[in-house]
C-alpha cells in the first residue's frame, strides 16, 4: 500500500471541499486515512468531522462519511457597490 503524502497541508475550507468533491459526497474513510490525505493528525481530523457532523455539513457512519448538500447556495463573489448622493457635499457644505 502507497501512502498520500499531501504537498501541502489542507485548511479546513479546503478539507471539507475535498469532501464534497468525492463522487456522490461520499467517502469511505475513517478520521486517520482523511489526515493522511489532508496532511492532519488523526485527533485533529476527528475534531473536525464531529464538527462538521454537528453542524449539520456532514453525516457519518459505519461505513462512510456523505457531505450533505448546503441549503443555500455558497457566495463566492460579493462587491458592494456605492452610490453617491444626488449633490455633492464639500468640508463647506453643499457645493
Amino acid at each position: 500500500m502507497t501512502e498520500t503524502v499531501p504537498t501541502h497541508l489542507f485548511d479546513d475550507t479546503e478539507a471539507l471541499a475535498w469532501l464534497r468533491s468525492q463522487p456522490d459526497g461520499r467517502v469511505a474513510a475513517g478520521a486517520a486515512e482523511l489526515g493522511r490525505q489532508w496532511g492532519w493528525n488523526r485527533m485533529r481530523t476527528g475534531r473536525r468531522l464531529k464538527a462538521w457532523e454537528r453542524a449539520g455539513l456532514i453525516r457519518r457512519n459505519a461505513e462512510a462519511i456523505i457531505v450533505t448538500t448546503p441549503v443555500t447556495p455558497t457566495v463566492t463573489d460579493f462587491t458592494p457597490t456605492v452610490t453617491a448622493p444626488l449633490g455633492s457635499v464639500s468640508r463647506l457644505g453643499l457645493v
